[in-house]
């Protein structure tokens, strides 16, 4: 999907007439949608109905190549435009394929899209286009369509030459359904006079044979060689790529921890003795709104400050990863000449050069009194000399930000600059009348809010000078940016982009995605993300990057199903945004219900929470998460100390080749269970058993199922494992059609069933 139509100039406009159509509405005729005209609220095709069948069919002119379609819009957002739409195409306005489903943005602004016009590598014509609405903006309103442009390839040696490929790739394909129902349906002699005779494959020979030995021959060992050969292959590396993502968490648990000691506690109620004396000498306390970043080549963790539930603290720790153990750098930063205790502050690394960079905290005093002074202090830790340097005592003065929590901070380590956006202003002014910095802008969304946001700043490390990039608006106006607080935000080295999602502004959920170009100072809206940051009502969203793989990382610490903020449910969540395919997935989802939801994942994932801290190492692919807040409304000053690490893990080869192992003794089992008890019991406890992982609940409860089927059948040597008997051989294609899945499409026999074909 394209945002809009441009670099589309080069590939020709397609004309066409209106074919066929559901119906319409008055002088919302179809015809309509043949000009463009956005400021003519009658110019627009309108269903007279919004019940299916509701549908539009154009005819092209010419047959071409069709590449993309652009729907054009009315002047401003209407409940008729189409949130849902499914297009077709076909060239005798009868039979017709899917080549996209997709919706628009209800706004004004013309959308382009991409037409499927591909198959096996060649190109395919089309003479009909059918548009069929599936769902209005407006729930209970017809829809409307106001404007339709075709682009494509209409050059007669590249079309013809497209359609002599198609009208020979239809009939290939009839014939390959037609071997595949002779082939199921066990008719082997028509099968074979059918293949010789049109010298056309099934599928691929290595296929071919995999049927031969499992459904005909019934030769499971062979069938299994066969599976590792076409893994080590690497034939089954397209399946594993499409596999759903797993979400691994592992607990890293304190020095002395037992098993049922869940690191969350409330009101300094741990019993002091030598052991836990011992213990927070080598394990950070609980906290919230505290900061972390890591170095990744070294592998080290660097954490500073938070809020114990009563005070800010100041200490500074660092975790080695591979000793697996943290470091107490310092108890009070400010003795050693750093910053005082604070929380909802930010850090950022530098690990080419070794220093880490500070700036920002909350203040009770000043967010109580406004006429109690505090300044917005810079630091920066030199990790090689471990030394402490004040940048600036007071960042409003150097025309950076006043003082601000819940910001955001990043880093571009190549160009040595700091990028600051966001966060809730807390810094008096006392220069003017005006009780607030002037680098801060009241929210005009609400005359009486006294909430105030920062801008978007850039900090150039070598000169010390900041600049002010965007100020605040209450819209995305030119030269503004609309600020918030609690959101997330990541620098993507290689493209010099911000990438800004989610947060709040006054009582306001926001559930936008903005990108900053750097080097063009351009904001733009992306619309992708819109399902994970709007799922449910959120606090503290964390993101991380990996500039590599092009994947940007959502952790939403602490959602709500419902805008009930009593409500006992709560859940976290993990989503992967691909910035290059757009596409959203998520990957975890833990539900926790109850005031006491923190003691409901002591092992397997941790609890939903707020004002924790979720870092990425993009070398070694694991996340890094540490404490919070769980949001227990009974004990209100309760944080978390528990340290957690993340790996997402694809499925593998080792994992696709044991699961196809494990159905190929699966049914042979059955079939043994069939005539020989013995045999059975002897490959279910051998060769079986091997496979079975006993830490997998599931795979547990199907080794319990297989042992059933020793007593569903009574043994009957009369009921041999033949290719003649028909329950075999139907157990045995399915098993066929299920591994077969495992290759490339361009390998198997057609997914689709000749008997499909008839209608009901």
């Amino acid at each position: 999907k394209m945002a809009t139509v441009e670099g589309s100039d080069d590939i020709p406009a397609i004309d066409y007439s209106i074919h066929q159509f559901s119906s319409y509405t008055g002088d919302h005729k179809p015809s309509n949608i043949l000009h463009n005209s956005p400021g003519d609220p009658k110019s627009r095709w309108s269903s007279s109905s919004n019940q299916p069948p509701q549908y539009i069919v154009l005819k092209l002119d010419q047959m071409a190549i069709l590449k993309s379609i652009t729907f054009g819009k009315f002047e401003q957002s209407h409940v008729c435009n189409l949130k849902k739409f499914q297009i077709f195409t076909g060239l005798d306005g009868e039979h017709w394929s899917m080549i996209l489903e997709d919706g628009l943005s209800n706004n004004s602004t013309a959308e382009t899209f991409e037409l499927r016009h591909v198959i096996t590598g060649h190109q395919v014509p089309s003479l009909f286009l059918k548009i069929v609405p599936l769902q209005a903006f407006g729930s209970s309103y017809n829809f409307s369509i106001w404007y339709i442009q075709l682009r494509g390839h209409i050059d007669p040696d590249i079309v013809e030459s497209a359609y002599k490929w198609f009208l020979e790739y239809r009939e290939r394909e009839s014939i390959r359904l037609c071997l595949k129902h002779l082939r199921k349906c066990d008719y082997n002699e028509a099968f074979e006079v059918l293949s010789k005779r049109t010298k056309i494959d099934l599928e691929h020979p290595k296929l071919s044979e995999l049927y031969h030995n499992l459904v005909l021959e019934g030769d499971f060992e062979s069938c299994e060689r066969a599976m590792e050969e076409v893994t080590e292959d690497g034939l089954l590396d397209c399946y594993i790529c499409k596999q759903p993502i797993e979400a691994h968490w592992r607990r890293i648990k304190p020095p002395l921890a037992s098993n049922n000691e869940h690191l969350a506690t409330s009101d300094h109620e741990r019993v002091t003795s030598g052991r836990e004396k011992k213990r927070k000498e080598s394990w950070p306390g609980m906290r919230g709104g505290h900061s972390m970043c890591i170095d990744a080549e070294r592998e080290m963790i660097y954490m500073f400050g938070g809020f114990d539930g009563t005070q800010d603290l100041g200490d500074f720790w660092r975790y080695d990863v591979r000793s697996a153990s943290w470091h107490s750098l310092c108890t009070d930063a400010s003795v050693m000449g750093g910053p005082c205790a604070r929380s909802c502050h930010k850090m950022v690394i530098d690990c080419r050069n070794q220093m880490i960079y500070f700036l920002g905290r909350f203040s009770e005093d000043l967010r109580i009194s406004r006429s109690f002074e505090s300044f917005n202090d810079f630091y920066c830790f030199d990790i090689k000399s471990g030394k402490w340097q004040l940048l600036s005592e007071d960042t409003c003065k150097d025309g950076g930000p006043g003082l601000l929590y819940d910001h955001q901070m990043c880093i571009d380590e190549e160009r040595q600059v700091l990028f600051v956006f966001g966060g809730q202003m807390l810094k008096k002014d006392s220069s003017t009348s005006n009780p607030f910095s002037p680098y801060y802008q009241r929210d005009s969304e609400s005359s009486s809010s006294k909430q105030m946001y920062a801008g978007l700043y850039e900090y150039q490390i070598h000169s010390k000078e900041w600049k002010l990039l965007r100020e605040d608006g209450s819209k995305l106006e030119e030269r503004r940016i609309r600020s918030r607080m609690a959101h997330a935000m990541v620098y993507h080295t290689n493209k010099q982009k911000l990438y800004i999602l989610g947060g709040q502004r006054n009582k306001e959920q926001l559930s936008d995605f903005l990108v900053y170009d750097i080097v063009n100072d351009k904001l733009t809206v992306q619309e992708y993300a819109k399902t994970a940051l709007s799922t449910s009502c959120g606090y503290a969203l964390r993101a991380t990057l990996d500039v590599n793989r092009e994947e940007l990382y959502l952790f939403t610490g602490l959602n709500r199903p419902s805008e009930d903020i009593n409500s006992d449910i709560l859940n976290t969540s993990l989503w992967i945004c691909n910035l290059t395919t757009h596409k959203v997935t998520c990957v975890f989802k833990h539900e926790a219900m109850g005031s006491s939801v923190w003691l409901q994942s002591i092992s397997t994932a941790p609890c939903p929470r707020y004002a924790h801290q979720f870092i990425y190492d993009h070398i070694h692919q694991v996340h890094y998460l540490f404490g919070g807040n769980p949001g227990n409304n009974k004990h209100a000053n309760m944080r978390l100390d528990d340290f957690w690490s993340l790996k997402l893990q694809s499925s593998s080869r080792e994992k696709v080749l044991k699961h196809s192992k494990l159905l190929l003794r699966r049914q042979k089992f059955k079939e043994l269970s069939q005539t020989d008890h013995l045999k059975a019991i002897q490959y279910l406890q051998n060769d079986i058993t091997a496979l079975v992982n006993q830490d997998d609940p599931s795979e547990r409860e199907e080794l319990r199922d297989l042992s059933s089927n020793l007593f569903a059948h009574k043994s009957d040597s009369s009921i041999a494992s033949s290719k003649e008997n028909s329950t075999v051989h139907q157990e045995r294609s399915k098993l066929y059609d299920r591994l077969s899945k495992l290759f490339p499409p361009d390998m198997t026999q057609p997914s689709a069933n000749l008997s499909d074909i008839l209608d009901f």
